[in-house]
């Protein structure tokens, strides 16, 4: 498992709570070394949706699927559309480029593989994330705030 996939709490025996008793470990721990931590909050918006097919495909020919599996998902992404209608009123049909099904149980799986490779945090610091929000974490001595600011600029 990579570093970035071993910090992502959303797999069997971890939730959000894991995630968040993380935090106060490592708050608490800073506060025992006489440090404070700033804790920047990610949230992607509309996550599940923002799922580009033909970037999935790409990554899961990078982690090693088959031609074969690769295939499939891209037959299960692919040939969908949607449409509006309201009352008698129907809109025209729009492919769907975007996006993995909602409240499939593939679903979650394939998001985590496509953000398996968000950058990784500044030295010294921790990612860590749960589905689509994300929290960095860094520790530092008040009187190092103002290196600590430039830093992370």
């Amino acid at each position: 498992m990579s570093d970035i996939a071993s910090k992502r709490y959303n797999r069997r025996y971890h939730s959000s709570e894991t995630w968040n008793v993380l935090d106060d470990d490592i708050i608490l721990e800073a506060k025992d070394q006489k440090s404070v931590t700033a804790l920047i909050l990610l949230d992607l918006s509309k996550a599940f949706d923002s799922v580009y097919h033909p970037t999935l495909l790409n990554k899961l020919r990078h982690i090693g699927a088959s031609p074969e599996v690769v295939k499939w998902f891209e037959s299960y992404l692919t040939g969908t559309s949607q449409f509006v209608r309201i009352g008698t009123s129907v809109s025209s049909s729009l492919d769907i480029t975007h996006g993995v099904p909602k409240g499939a149980i593939l679903s979650l799986l394939l998001f985590s593989i496509y953000v398996n490779e968000l950058p990784l945090a500044p030295h010294h610091s921790s990612l860590n994330s749960y589905v689509d929000d994300s929290k960095m974490s860094l520790s530092f001595r008040v009187k190092d705030a103002t290196d600590t600011k430039e830093y992370l600029q």
